[in-house]
């Protein structure tokens, strides 16, 4: 699994999240690469398959085909 949540900045703008905290820390990439995050959300409320979930997620400006807007 993953260390930490991430949602792209693009998402972000279509769900009408447009502030964020400043994210403290550097994230390591899966092909080592040091990434300083745009952002950082914390106490997002989703509901998945009629369950309720909270959760923290970093922002980072992902671009280009076969980008997530959610891990």
């Amino acid at each position: 699994g993953s260390g930490v949540n991430v949602i792209s900045e693009a998402t972000c703008n279509k769900i009408d999240i447009t502030q964020w905290e400043s994210c403290p820390f550097w994230l390591r990439m899966a092909d080592m690469r040091s990434v300083w995050p745009i952002g950082l959300l914390r106490n997002l409320e989703f509901i998945l398959g009629g369950h309720n979930f909270t959760l923290s997620a970093v922002v980072l400006c992902l671009n280009g085909p076969g980008t997530y807007p959610f891990l």
